[in-house]
């Protein structure tokens, strides 16, 4: 992967973490809405 010359070792590290973070939590969005279900409904 190309580094960006002006960011520091520990902002590119928060970078990809905030990444994947974003990316996981799409993926369990998707999967809920292709499954139908109802997250309201796993509270109760």
């Amino acid at each position: 992967m190309a580094r960006v010359p002006y960011i520091d070792e520990e902002a590119h590290r928060e970078l990809v973490e905030l990444t994947a973070t974003i990316a996981a939590y799409n993926l369990v969005s998707r999967f809920l809405v292709a499954l139908q279900i109802d997250p309201d409904h796993l509270r109760r």
